[in-house]
């Protein structure tokens, strides 16, 4: 019983691991499997797989060159979107630039009109607010048949004016805008 159990083993271990010929261009080659229907021939350096697994094979490389096309051209693509973003940066760049030394040519024209105003004020005497003295004489023939020394002082702001008039005998109060010409 032994005996016949130890052929059984040797048996089933010859199919498991069973040689297969192999005859190119006249040569005969030994083989042995490997996998379902997949034949490894050392001293050919070939592998016998299925036709069915031969077109899948060749299926899953077409595939896989065309994932490659497509990936290809979103790199291209990619590639042109960095190129427009590296060149939107350059011209916003240049503009922010620009903007700047536009920003500091309207701060130097501000400075220099404001100067100009300020210079046009001294020139023709305008301030917002002044102080008006004078002195003056006055004659009412109603109330008195004389003249009389009257001083003024008076404030200005901007070109409305409120003057005081005080004489010995005589006070008043004007109120006057002045008017340019």
């Amino acid at each position: 019983m032994k005996k016949l159990l130890t052929l059984a083993l040797v048996l089933f271990a010859l199919t498991l691991n069973a040689q297969v010929k192999l005859v190119v261009n006249g040569q005969e080659h030994q083989g042995r499997k490997l996998d379902d229907g997949i034949y490894k021939f050392d001293s050919a350096n070939s592998i016998v797989i299925p036709y069915e697994t031969f077109q899948r094979i060749l299926a899953d490389i077409e595939y896989y060159r065309v994932l490659e096309k497509q990936d290809s051209i979103k790199i291209a693509e990619l590639y042109k979107i960095i190129k427009a973003y590296d060149t939107l940066g350059t011209s916003a760049d240049t503009l922010i630039k620009s903007q700047r030394a536009l920003i500091k040519t309207a701060d130097d024209l501000y400075k220099g009109y404001k100067n100009l105003y300020n210079d046009l004020q001294r020139l023709y005497d305008i301030n917002k607010f002044s102080i008006i003295p004078g002195v003056g004489v006055v004659n009412i023939p109603d109330i008195s048949p004389q003249t009389n020394l009257v001083f003024n002082l008076g404030f200005e702001y901007q070109r409305v004016n409120l003057n005081a008039l005080m004489g010995k005998k005589y006070q008043g109060l004007t109120v006057g805008y002045r008017i340019r010409f």
